[in-house]
């Protein structure tokens, strides 16, 4: 019976050697290479069943995260959210004369369309689109017959009128116009004569020294400014109440015209020209002085 016993123990360890062996030969052929699994995520093979091994060893090689800093990039480098520039305040678009503000990266933090400044009187607009650099008008655009010009330091014509166009308003003159110095305050309409310290003073027929008339001033100027004066042509000034026709003598009041002519001892008789109208006259003074004993 002991016998018996003991060889049917004998055949389980055999059996379970067996069973033992088979299933090593089939892990055996059953095994994933390394390669296999390489070609499979590269490639798009077909899926492999991974071992716990080669699961820890991708585990442990896996790409991070990629970390940035805010302000410079955005999104975090993976699938779904690339690595991108952030925004700064700049509004994309084109901009014209452009005011820029650049940080120490390079980046455009700021920027605006910029404007031509001019100064007035020389060019209008701005520069910009829709506003181009002009001079400015000063004269009326026309044809001019005999013209009078006024002309700046520039070299701007400033003024212009054909001789044969009356003056149209009340203090306009048309001829022959110079700027030139007064050497004492002067109204508009005064007669000057000229000093021989080259400035220009109120004409007076009272005597030869303050005489003769050649200058009709155009404008209310102070000692040692520069003022408008008419050397030859036609004035206009609406308080006048002149005699047409009448011939117009430089007055022995100082400054003044009149249509009567001086009659005092010493005094200086000079026509300087002829009433066109009430409040106009034809101004042509003449060099010839004739002293009354």
């Amino acid at each position: 019976m002991s016998t018996i016993t003991t060889i049917n123990a004998t055949d389980k360890v055999g059996d379970s050697r067996t069973v033992i062996n088979t299933n090593f030969s089939n892990l055996n052929s059953d095994k994933v290479e390394t390669s296999s699994i390489v070609n499979d995520l590269t490639s798009g093979g077909t899926t492999v069943p991974l071992s716990a091994e080669q699961g820890k060893t991708l585990q442990t090689n896996k790409l991070a995260t990629v970390s940035v800093t805010a302000g410079d990039l955005t999104g975090n480098g993976t699938s779904g959210s690339p690595l991108t520039f952030a925004s700064t305040a700049v509004t994309a678009g084109s901009y014209t004369l452009a005011s820029l503000t650049v940080d120490s990266k390079g980046r455009l933090t700021s920027a605006a369309s910029g404007t031509v400044s001019v100064t007035s009187g020389d060019l209008t607009g701005t520069g910009a689109s829709g506003s181009p650099l002009t001079l400015a008008s000063v004269i009326t655009a026309g044809t001019y017959t005999l013209s009078g010009l006024s002309v700046d330091a520039k070299g701007r014509i400033t003024e212009v009128a054909g001789y044969a166009t009356l003056p149209a308003s009340d203090h306009e003159a048309v001829g022959i116009i110079s700027s030139e110095p007064v050497g004492e305050t002067t109204a508009i309409g005064n007669l000057l004569y000229l000093k021989s310290d080259g400035e220009w003073y109120l004409a007076d027929a009272d005597a030869a020294t303050t005489m003769p008339g050649l200058r009709i001033a155009l404008e209310a100027k102070n000692d040692g400014e520069s003022c408008k004066m008419l050397a030859l042509g036609w004035a206009r000034d609406d308080s006048w109440n002149w005699t047409v026709g009448g011939l117009i003598f430089a007055s022995d009041t100082a400054g003044a015209m009149t249509q009567t002519a001086p009659s005092g001892t010493g005094d200086q008789v000079q026509v300087v020209g002829v009433a066109y109208h009430a409040d106009k006259i034809w101004f042509a003074p003449s060099p010839n002085i004739v002293e009354l004993a």
